[in-house]
């Protein structure tokens, strides 16, 4: 299937010819969302309450538990953040096995979605929703002959939990597409358990308490579109938002590929903004700094010339002397670089499914998102994961590789990490 065309076409459609009930609705949720977003979360937010986006603490150490302790929120002086409660530091994946997968093979790019949230976010638990019965899941662990299955074992907050995938509407609409039974999943653990929800394509950047704690029920994230993308939520438990958007998602689901998802998530968040506390909604920077076009997939994937790979996008500057920073602002132009600066990024959303149809130019030698791939560290997206997956290696959590000649991930460039060399 060709996904980029399909998404293309009812798009179009969304915009064109969208059904009389819904048509007002959608093409106001549209443009206030487009016009809107920009002056409330850049100016508004921002100018009233800095620290809703702090300064990183960089990507060198694991973070912190974050002090949940905060003053009244001045967007809504009526009602305290402390009222509200944080959103759980639970992180959500939903993998649902097709009917003729025998085993649990976790490759590697869907490892390091999964230990990126470990890294960055140290969860109390991290939850692999599944349609495999618990007591099975064990022996499908056991038969996998991934190395990135056994690496996954090896990380202390996860947790399998059963999750009986949707077959059917209540208007009677077959749910066949494992993606869109993944967006009724998504939805049903947000409203049992509150947390953060990822897509096995969506990679922490950098830790996301501070988002956990605006007060704001639910957290999302606009795409290079302007519409809301459901790959990355933070939610707390069993809010009105969620249940409205599982609900009416229920009622909305025809087997198109985004109707019940993001359309419809776009005008439910323009439907509640009026609502305090209820949703935050955060530039396309923040989550999804790239789209699926190709010439995007290019930045985020394409594979330079190794003698450009490491060192930062930009010059560090000494930010806490401001005289310092002033002065090597003005001497220090940005250089010329492919680098892309993450730094305003707390997630990528990588759009796998669609950069494999590009495979063959966008990784060159390594054909595909391998360990190799990111150890070498000549792409933006490589750059942008290898910090979890060098603490990764670091801590142990890798220590099977280093003596398993079988795996074709220790080899091409990444050999060097395996021989011991500085990478």
């Amino acid at each position: 299937m060709d996904l980029t065309m399909d998404y293309a076409m009812e798009k179009l459609t969304f915009l064109t010819q969208i059904s009389p009930r819904l048509h007002t609705r959608r093409a106001l949720a549209i443009f206030a969302l487009t016009f809107a977003s920009v002056f409330l979360i850049f100016g508004h937010l921002t100018l009233s309450n800095p620290a809703i986006l702090p300064p990183s603490k960089g990507h060198t150490q694991r973070a912190a538990n974050h002090n949940t302790k905060s003053a009244q929120n001045p967007l809504f002086p009526d009602r305290s953040r402390k009222d509200i409660g944080n959103i759980p530091n639970i992180i959500h994946f939903v993998h649902f096995m097709l009917p003729e997968e025998t085993t649990f093979d976790l490759r590697f790019r869907e490892w390091v979605a999964i230990y990126s949230a470990h890294y960055y976010m140290n969860p109390k638990i991290i939850y692999i929703h599944t349609n495999v019965p618990e007591k099975e899941v064990d022996d499908l662990l056991q038969k996998s002959n991934s190395p990135w299955t056994q690496a996954l074992t090896n990380i202390p907050e996860i947790k399998f939990n059963y999750h009986e995938p949707i077959e059917m509407t209540s208007n009677s609409v077959t749910v066949d597409h494992i993606a869109h039974k993944t967006d009724f999943a998504r939805l049903e653990v947000l409203v049992k358990f509150g947390g953060i929800y990822l897509d096995d394509d969506s990679y922490i950047l950098r830790p996301l308490h501070q988002f956990r704690s605006t007060g704001f029920e639910n957290v999302m994230g606009l795409q290079a579109d302007n519409l809301i993308c459901p790959s990355a939520i933070l939610s707390t438990k069993n809010n009105k938002f969620t249940r409205v958007f599982l609900e009416l998602m229920d009622t909305e689901y025809d087997t198109s590929w985004v109707k019940h998802s993001v359309e419809l998530m776009t005008i439910l968040s323009v439907e509640f903004s009026d609502q305090p506390h209820t949703l935050l909604r955060l530039p396309h920077e923040s989550f999804f700094p790239y789209s699926w076009n190709h010439d995007d997939l290019v930045t985020i994937y394409q594979v330079h010339d190794r003698s450009e790979s490491a060192g930062p996008a930009t010059p560090n500057k000494p930010v806490a002397n401001t005289t310092a920073f002033i002065e090597h602002f003005q001497s220090e132009p940005p250089p010329e670089t492919w680098h892309v600066d993450w730094r305003t990024s707390y997630i990528l959303h990588g759009w796998n499914h669609m950069a494999q149809e590009y495979s063959d130019h966008l990784f060159g030698v390594y054909k595909d998102i391998t360990f190799s791939y990111v150890m070498a560290r000549s792409s933006n997206f490589a750059r942008a994961v290898y910090p979890s997956v060098k603490h990764a290696w670091d801590s142990g959590m890798l220590d099977h590789l280093k003596t398993d000649s079988a795996d074709d991930d220790a080899t091409l460039l990444g050999e060097d990490l395996l021989l011991g060399n500085d990478v």
